[in-house]
């Protein structure tokens, strides 16, 4: 008798059906958890990076600073941390 997965794969016994499938069901868990993960820390970067312009903005008005000092913008922090 042929077993087959959810996604089309053929299987000559149950047990193997069975496992292939929980491992693909374990994996998928995982990725969603560490995408879950990343959301949440980019969040919080992009939090701080909003409190730090904020910072720099209240030191420019009472310091008079005329040059900026630069810090990259929060897309090529995204674009650091997708490497």
């Amino acid at each position: 008798m042929k077993y087959i997965s959810d996604d089309g794969k053929v299987f000559e016994t149950e047990k193997g059906c069975f496992e292939y499938e929980q491992k693909r069901k374990q994996e998928k868990a995982n990725k969603e958890k560490l995408e879950l993960e990343r959301k949440d820390e980019l969040n919080i970067i992009n939090k701080k990076y909003a409190e730090l312009q904020k910072l720099i903005s209240d030191f420019e008005k009472k310091h008079g600073v005329k040059q900026k000092p630069y810090f990259a913008p929060v897309y090529e922090l995204m674009n650091m941390l997708y490497l």
